[in-house]
């Protein structure tokens, strides 16, 4: 099963991911896509990560960039979680039942350095900024590319 892990960049030092959120394609997101296919239901679960992670850039207090890693673990691996009436939860939300490893991950999505201005801004609640970063993608880079990563955030 693909799940998009949001992640503070600090996670590129670390032996393991350490968010305990992940989107996926659930069934509730399948549901509330049923006229959609399952690119598109994947790019849902990807951006339900890619938002949540200029939250945990900003509570980070380091490099305000988005991060995020696609990884492929087992379907026991993850929970749904109860949805709550009337919450607005993203419906592609999942719990990971562990840290994931490495080895997992197939992707590393990061947003370039031009972004860290709109990042930071639109955690302090800067709408603008939120809009702003709906508009940039994330660029794309191989786990293999973590160390250099690691020297540029």
């Amino acid at each position: 099963m693909r799940v998009y892990v949001p992640g503070p960049a600090a996670d590129l030092r670390r032996d393991t991911l350490t968010s305990t959120d992940a989107y996926a394609v659930t069934p509730a997101l399948q549901a509330a896509l049923p006229e959609d296919d399952a690119e598109t239901r994947e790019y849902v679960a990807y951006l339900g990560a890619v938002d949540d992670s200029a939250q945990l850039a900003a509570a980070a207090g380091a490099v305000p960039r988005r991060v995020v890693f696609a990884a492929e673990v087992a379907a026991a691996a993850v929970r749904h979680p109860e949805p709550e009436p009337d919450a607005g939860g993203h419906p592609g939300l999942v719990r990971l039942r562990g840290p994931v490893a490495w080895r997992d991950v197939v992707a590393i999505h990061v947003d370039e350095a031009a972004a860290e201005p709109d990042v930071r801004a639109a955690a302090a609640g800067d709408t603008a900024a939120a809009r702003a970063l709906e508009d940039r993608d994330l660029m794309w880079y191989d786990p293999s590319e973590r160390d250099a990563l690691t020297h540029i955030l």
